[in-house]
């Protein structure tokens, strides 16, 4: 009873409430538990996802992926050998697991003034989820960075074409992924060029 699903990154947490004492002989004690898991609601795979049946009302789902949709629901196990003596199913719950995990800073930003116009390059991230990188740049003494790319671009070089002769800039980049929540890094280190 009580089932709840908590999703992490990649991960499911799963809880229950050991089931009260038998009323009676004839009802066998829940000695452990199995938990099953599908991605169709009451559909669920043949055997449970846990590797041998757990003794604790509690199981860390290892296995999932994330923005994948699980539904699951945990048995009583009553005997301590396969064949397992199992519980009608608990009630369903589900848990939908995220993202969380932001990708590493860009490293090796560098910054070439022109003629009104700045050149940047990075190195590439080595993360594979990276969708692009994200571009800001500010005017000392102003201490908020202006965002320069409205979406994450794809390379690792960028022009900015808005720069003013004789303007001082500082530029950082950041590294944005390709899960629902666009998880962003935190800022390069920064570069300073005064454009010619």
């Amino acid at each position: 009873v009580g089932l709840k699903a908590t999703a992490g990154d990649a991960t499911v947490e799963i809880e229950w409430q050991a089931p009260p004492a038998p009323p009676s002989a004839d009802v066998s004690p829940a000695k452990s538990y199995n938990v099953y898991r599908g991605v169709k609601s009451g559909v669920y795979g043949s055997r449970p996802i846990n590797p041998s049946p757990l003794p604790q009302t509690r199981f860390r789902d290892t296995g999932a992926e994330n923005e994948a949709v699980y539904y699951y629901v945990v048995r009583s196990v009553a005997n301590d050998r396969p064949p397992w003596r199992e519980s009608v199913d608990s009630a369903e719950v589900t848990a939908t697991p995220q993202d969380f995990t932001p990708p590493a800073p860009p490293r090796g930003l560098i910054a070439i003034p022109g003629e009104g116009v700045v050149a940047l390059t990075w190195d590439a991230g080595d993360e594979r989820d990276v969708l692009g990188y994200v571009v800001y740049r500010r005017e000392p003494p102003q201490l908020v960075p202006v965002r320069l790319t409205e979406q994450p671009i794809p390379g690792t070089t960028f022009t900015d074409r808005t720069a003013r002769r004789g303007a001082t800039y500082v530029y950082t980049v950041t590294g944005a992924d390709r899960s629902a929540r666009r998880n962003e890094s935190v800022p390069s280190t920064e570069v300073q060029v005064t454009v010619p």
